[in-house]
């Protein structure tokens, strides 16, 4: 238990002629506030939704996702990608499409459940109805990003 009106003395290694100094300090409950929610975190409640296999949200672990930097257009290198993602921990793999050719992961998605692969994949669109509602025909989840 600590003790709010005691004074704690640390031991610094000085930065000048490698003298030891002292700091002192006084615990004020401020301090003692970021202490104990530092130690005693807890996490919003937040819903459940299921992307493919993989809830997401309510008290299920923190989610591992990771974005590739491959064109969709190039299957080979996205499905390699992915698989070094998935084996690497990755619990969901993204993909960003612009337009609705790049969209198209059905021979992605084809490729990676025949190498024994079902982690979700989710879309990165870049506002583009079209290329939503073509991504969402084949991937787990499909994510609009409005900003560009």
């Amino acid at each position: 238990k600590v003790n709010k009106n005691a004074k704690y003395s640390i031991p610094l290694a000085s930065l000048v002629d490698s003298h030891l100094s002292t700091l002192t300090f006084q615990l004020s409950p401020f301090n003692l506030k970021k202490m104990e929610d530092f130690f005693n975190y807890r996490r919003r409640k937040s819903s459940i939704v299921n992307i493919g296999n993989t809830p997401l949200g309510g008290d299920n672990p923190i989610r591992i996702q990771s974005m590739a930097n491959v064109s969709t257009m190039d299957t080979d290198a996205a499905v390699c990608q992915a698989i070094r993602m998935i084996e690497a921990g990755a619990e969901y793999v993204r993909f960003t499409a612009q337009g609705e050719r790049e969209a198209e992961f059905g021979v992605i998605r084809k490729q990676l459940s025949e190498a024994g692969y079902t982690t979700p994949l989710v879309a990165d669109i870049h506002f583009n109805p079209r290329a939503a509602d073509a991504a969402a025909e084949e991937v787990e989840k499909v994510r609009i990003n409005p900003g560009n």
